[in-house]
């Protein structure tokens, strides 16, 4: 382990020797030698290092070019040596240049970027207090700051961004401007002022009268609702409002004594009717109390006037007030006329109410039972017979007074205190009040606290076998919301539910009868009644506008209407009594009559739909039996047309005529007698109807005559000769006006059948002149007659 010993160089005469053990490999040489650089400068380096190639690094003094003298490596070149003076350049932000000199590499700081935090406002800030938060070389950021600023173009603040401008936005403030007529304006300060809308009271120049109109707009006569001060022709005040057109006829009831047809004087009638006084008119003022006994057994309230002389009594009037099922008093008239209760329904329970007419079937609560305390809970749904029977555990509660609670487990605890208030507490109801173990309830719906015990038997033996709402026994105040008794409740409310579903009828049977119903009247209006179309369309609208789903409300809108058996019922009696009268309406239509033929049959049709009409849907017993009276007048109203248009051409005038000049003539009498018996200021009866039937009965079977009353009825017609003709059978019968026949008829006289007549003043073959008659040897209307051939000269 000797050491090398081996020289590590070649210089002398330094013999520089390797000092490692013998088996290493002998380094390069590492011994210190002190050179002289070219630069000049002294420098020692490891043997092996070669002083040509190495790097001077003694400072030495230099003149850059930027103008500084800095100690520099010698072996540096001056282009390569950086500054390295702090620059210390005021920048255009402010800042001092935190680099070295940099004279030859952007000396202008044009790709400088200063790194300290920004010294300017953010961008947009008009208070000049809110300043940037980023670098200084960073764009600066928006002034979001939340500020307030007033308006230029208006007084209104707003809070809103520092860098916006608040006069572009839209202020929808309410306006603070004036207008000119001084009230300030109500829209908005974004939009135009104007018009105002403030309330004011203004003078009408045409009336006089105060309205209360908006301030923008001037007051005229067509909306001045106070009453009209102006007088009518006849002195008397107009009736209507100052903005419509004065009365036409004037309704002020005037002093008159008059008799009038039904036998009464009348006192009184309207104004407007004095010129026209006439039979039609008088009776409808008489103020005779009817007196008469309806079928309700009732005395009839109304007036003969009310009543039509008897034809079709004003509805009774009896206070009925018998308590319904529901426990409210009937509010309609008399017993007979009972519907089910139109008034808002009373049922609730804990989760809600009934919405619907307290005659209508009510919804049962789907809810989960509420009946529950620490001992036992219900399981079953609010409309459902508890599951469990009430808690009959005392109450451990106490009450302010510091006494134990005298009600159940689960209940609201009554008000009343055995010790404070004994004396109103045991008051004597049941006979159970004062006893110790009493325990009492006190009812939600009335607030009375009663003996348990004592109302339990009240409940089940009240009225056992009526169906009825359960009550309070002291106030009779009906009870809904005390849970103890909710079983009683219950049963009572399924009782009183099957009432109404049988005075409702079903769902689906109404519905169907309604769409019947509705079928029918569709009928009626495709009916061919033309002459009397105008007086079905008003009654047939109405009918049909109450069997439609919803109806119209002026207040609130769209509702549904509400129908049950006894509205269809009543409803399907309407119909039923215009289907009756389309039937006789048709059969007129169906005869070739002139207008003024029927005016008599509309009279009394208009009559008959006006008492229709008298309520929108309830039509009572009375009534139908009245109007179908009335209906029987009507059929031989229109049968006596029929008879007459058979006599031909024998004009009414003409047969009237026939009656005054020729008495003992029996076809004019017998006319005469169905009108006076048919036109009668009376009610109708089957009496009056069996003889009208018994008259044309007479009359349908011929006209009998002797030669006198040929004579007179010849006379009497006062027509020249041929204007009589024979059917085949030999019938007589007369062609009136110029005698030549211009339709063709039936001849009326029983069981002949024959036709007569003719077309084009053309007779029917089978028809003759009837010479017997008047003595003619040809007809009127011929050539042979107008050249006299009828005459001997």
């Amino acid at each position: 382990m000797e050491a090398c010993g081996r020289s590590l160089c070649t210089r002398k005469p330094e013999k520089h020797i390797c000092n490692l053990r013998c088996f290493e490999k002998c380094p390069d040489c590492h011994y210190p030698v002190r050179w002289k650089l070219q630069c000049g400068h002294q420098v020692t380096l490891q043997c092996h290092q070669d002083p040509k190639t190495h790097k001077c690094v003694e400072p030495v003094q230099t003149l850059l070019p930027c103008g500084h003298t800095e100690m520099k490596p010698c072996h540096v070149r001056l282009e390569d040596f950086a500054c390295p003076v702090d620059c210390k350049a005021t920048l255009d932000c402010g800042h001092v240049c935190m680099q070295k000199c940099h004279d030859r590499k952007d000396p202008d700081h044009l790709l400088y970027e200063c790194h300290k935090p920004c010294a300017k406002l953010r961008a947009g800030c008009s208070t000049k207090e809110h300043y940037c938060r980023k670098l200084c070389h960073e764009e600066c950021e928006p002034c979001t700051a939340q500020v307030k600023k007033h308006r230029t173009i208006c007084t209104h603040v707003f809070e809103v961004s520092c860098n916006s401008n608040v006069d572009e936005l839209t202020c929808e403030k309410p306006c603070k401007r004036n207008l000119p007529c001084g009230h300030q304006c109500k829209n908005k300060c974004c939009d135009t002022c104007g018009p105002c809308e403030v309330k004011v009271e203004k003078v009408i120049d045409a009336c006089g009268h105060k309205l209360t109109v908006k301030c923008c707009e001037e007051p005229r006569r067509q909306e001045c609702r106070q009453k009209c001060e102006r007088r009518l022709t006849c002195g008397h005040a107009c009736v209507e409002l100052c903005k419509m057109a004065c009365t036409v006829k004037c309704e002020e009831m005037v002093a008159c004594r008059l008799q009038s047809p039904c036998g009464h004087v009348i006192e009184t009638i309207k104004c407007f009717e004095r010129p026209f006084l006439n039979a039609q008119v008088l009776p409808k003022y008489c103020s005779v109390p009817c007196l008469a006994t309806l079928q309700c057994e009732h005395k009839c309230g109304g007036t003969c006037g009310q009543c039509f002389q008897g034809r079709v009594h004003a509805r009774c009037q009896e206070r009925c007030g018998v308590p319904m099922v529901c426990n409210h008093e009937c509010p309609i008239p008399c017993r007979e006329a009972c519907r089910p209760c139109e008034k808002k329904c009373t049922y609730k329970c804990i989760h809600g109410r009934c919405t619907k007419k307290c005659g209508e079937v009510c919804v049962p609560c789907a809810e989960v039972c509420s009946r529950k305390c620490a001992h036992q809970k219900c399981d079953r749904k609010c409309s459902e017979i508890c599951s469990v029977k009430p808690c009959t555990e005392p109450c451990p509660k106490m009450l302010k007074c510091r006494h134990q609670c005298v009600g159940f487990c689960g209940d609201p605890c009554p008000k009343l205190c055995r010790v404070c208030d004994r004396k109103e507490l045991t008051e004597i109801l049941f006979g159970t009040e004062d006893e110790e173990d009493a325990r009492f309830v006190q009812l939600k719906d009335c607030g009375h606290v009663l003996e348990s015990d004592g109302m339990e038997m009240w409940l089940k033996g009240e009225n056992e076998d009526e169906i009825q709402v359960k009550v309070c026994p002291k106030c009779k105040t009906q009870i809904v919301n005390t849970q103890r008794y909710s079983e009683h409740l219950k049963r009572a409310f399924v009782d009183i539910q099957n009432v109404k579903q049988r005075l409702n009828g079903s769902p689906e049977a109404n519905r169907d009868t309604r769409l019947q119903l509705l079928k029918r009247i569709l009928l009626l209006k495709q009916h061919s009644m033309s002459r009397f179309s105008t007086l079905f369309s008003s009654t047939l609208k109405e009918t049909e506008s109450r069997l439609e789903e919803t109806k119209l409300d002026v207040v609130r809108g769209r509702v549904r209407q509400y129908f049950n058996a006894v509205i269809l019922n009543s409803i399907t009696s309407k119909v039923q009594i215009l289907e009756h009268i389309a039937k006789i309406c048709v059969s007129v239509t169906e005869m070739s009559v002139s207008s003024d033929t029927t005016s008599e049959i509309r009279c009394q049709l208009s009559f008959i739909l006006d008492c229709i009409q008298r309520d929108e849907v309830q039509v009572t017993n009375q009534e139908i039996d009245d109007i179908q009276m009335e209906i029987s007048r009507l059929k031989r109203i229109v049968e006596l047309t029929q008879i007459k248009k058979k006599f031909g051409y024998v004009s009414l005038e003409s047969l009237l005529m026939l009656k005054l000049r020729s008495p003992s003539v029996t076809p004019a009498a017998r006319i005469q007698r169905i009108e006076e018996l048919v036109n009668l200021r009376q009610r109708y009866t089957k009496d009056i109807d069996e003889k009208i039937q018994e008259l044309m009965r007479s009359l349908r079977s011929g006209i009998q005559i002797s030669e006198s009353e040929r004579v007179e009825i010849v006379k009497a017609l006062g027509l020249k000769q041929g204007h009589w003709f024979k059917c085949p059978n030999g019938h007589p019968y007369v062609i009136t006006e110029c005698g030549g026949a211009m339709q063709e008829y039936t001849c009326p006289e029983a069981g002949c059948g024959e036709k007569i007549g003719g077309t084009r003043h053309t007779l029917i073959g089978t028809n003759q002149l009837a010479s017997e008659m008047d003595g003619a040897r040809f007809a009127a209307y011929s050539n042979m007659a107008n050249d006299f051939g009828n005459y001997d000269m």
